[in-house]
């Protein structure tokens, strides 16, 4: 059967009809006499005829999909795998992604971490440069050691990782009192013989005969000597009457 032109009845101004004629283009049948409203031509392939966007007509659109989430089987009980896909939109451009494009999409942008707690058992943290740590506080708590380069500093003991002698780079200043567990003292300069004479405000390493000469002598003074084993001797003057 061909295609056929609908009629339509034809009035004057008085709404007095006068005969019948063929619908012209543009020409429609309103919503409230049955009609769609518009003067549609086809749509392209995939579209389908919906409510336009002032819900005043049909029109012919994109299949937009409604999912309800809340009829939907539930899944929050599942362990999600990377293939496992999600609906997206891409700048407008609705698609399916997979839950290991997401974590990517996730991994790879910045964010800061706030009020989180890492668990050190379960994470390791590595690679992270010097620059890139900042402490908004000046204590940190439960480390019960860290190691540094080639310094670990567990409880009170700083240790060097290699048994080698840990080097200061710059003034070391001690509030408390110091302990020198071994019988050595090292000093920048230490030759064989040498005293530690302060100046009153450090010791240094000197030779005894570098010492200023007593001119004279009161018998409750001190005498420093060297025998002939080395040995520095302290004697009083009153103890050798």
């Amino acid at each position: 059967m061909s295609s056929k032109v609908p009629v339509r009845t034809v009035f004057d101004d008085g709404g007095n009809a006068t005969g019948l004629a063929e619908y012209q283009t543009g020409e429609f049948i309103p919503l409230s006499h049955g009609g769609i409203g518009a003067a549609l031509s086809i749509g392209t392939a995939g579209q389908v005829l919906k409510v336009n966007s002032g819900a005043s007509a049909l029109e012919f659109g994109a299949v937009e999909a409604i999912i309800n989430i809340d009829t939907a089987t539930n899944l929050t009980g599942v362990t999600l795998a990377s293939g496992d896909q999600f609906m997206v939109s891409d700048g407008g451009s609705e698609g399916r992604a997979t839950l290991a494009q997401i974590q990517t999409a996730i991994k790879d942008t910045t964010a800061t971490l706030t009020n989180k707690t890492i668990s050190g058992s379960a994470n390791t943290i590595s690679n992270i440069p010097t620059s890139a740590i900042t402490f908004a506080s000046s204590s940190i708590t439960g480390i019960t050691s860290l190691t540094a380069g080639g310094i670990t500093i567990t409880g009170n003991t700083i240790t060097s990782a290699d048994s080698t002698v840990i080097q200061m780079g710059e003034s070391l200043s001690i509030t408390g009192g110091l302990t020198q567990s071994s019988n050595d003292i090292v000093l920048g300069t230490n030759t064989s013989g040498n005293i530690m004479v302060a100046d009153g405000s450090k010791f240094s390493s000197k030779a005894v005969s570098a010492l200023a000469e007593i001119t004279s002598v009161a018998t409750d003074d001190v005498l420093m000597a060297i025998d002939t084993s080395g040995v520095v001797v302290l004697k009083r003057l009153v103890d050798q009457h």
